[in-house]
């Protein structure tokens, strides 16, 4: 059912207007995660590496498309463990309607929100950011893009951490716009980028801003 918020009549989140809604701001936001200070510094070593391996401007625009989707393969995979769970329970009622298990999943949002602020962080291990696949074939270039989203998680995991909790209450489709937009908005800049090198001129450096934008 539709919402009103002061006065207005929200779509219903259901539908295809409330699913369309979901899917770019979703996108928004995955390209926000392009300017957090894991990503941000990695954008431009990236995009040579990819753009050396092509060697030309039509290679690496193919190329740059593969890597797109290894990005976007990632947010959605991550999306379908939550949208199972929607579509075999009613997580809804077990979340609100158990206070001691509400409770819990507030106090890890809690922390979640602590950690992204700064109090804490977690690595990586060395073994997974020591892979860094070629980026000379399409396959290559498809595990560039995983691998890519992957080391931005020690910024966004915690976002992902709280999003995961959320999703569990909403439909199945819903929950995959969600996640299949924050790859789309992630992965989209790689595939500029990779097209037109030139433009990381305009990309600006990691610093305080980007810090910021992660903690906001």
């Amino acid at each position: 059912p539709s919402t009103r918020i002061a006065g207005f009549k929200l779509p219903d989140p259901t539908g295809p207007v409330g699913i369309a809604i979901l899917f770019l701001a979703s996108c928004l936001g995955g390209a926000v995660l392009n300017l957090t200070p894991c990503v941000l510094p990695i954008i431009p070593i990236k995009i040579i590496t990819l753009t050396k391996h092509a060697g030309t401007q039509s290679r690496a625009m193919i190329l740059g498309i593969w890597m797109a989707l290894g990005v976007v393969a990632f947010w959605t995979v991550l999306g379908l463990p939550m949208a199972f769970i929607s579509r075999q329970i009613d997580a809804s009622q077990i979340i609100f309607g158990i206070w001691w298990l509400t409770l819990s999943i507030g106090l890890v949002i809690v922390l979640l929100g602590i950690g992204i602020m700064g109090l804490f962080e977690f690595n990586l291990p060395a073994s997974v950011t020591s892979i860094t696949p070629k980026a000379d074939s399409p396959t290559g270039s498809f595990m560039f893009g995983i691998m890519t989203a992957i080391l931005g998680l020690p910024c966004f995991g915690f976002m992902a951490g709280g999003l995961l909790a959320a999703a569990a209450t909403m439909p199945t489709l819903a929950i995959m716009a969600v996640f299949f937009g924050l790859g789309v908005g992630m992965g989209v800049p790689y595939l500029i980028l990779s097209a037109r090198p030139q433009l990381l001129k305009f990309v600006p450096k990691t610093g305080p801003a980007s810090t910021l934008v992660k903690q906001v």
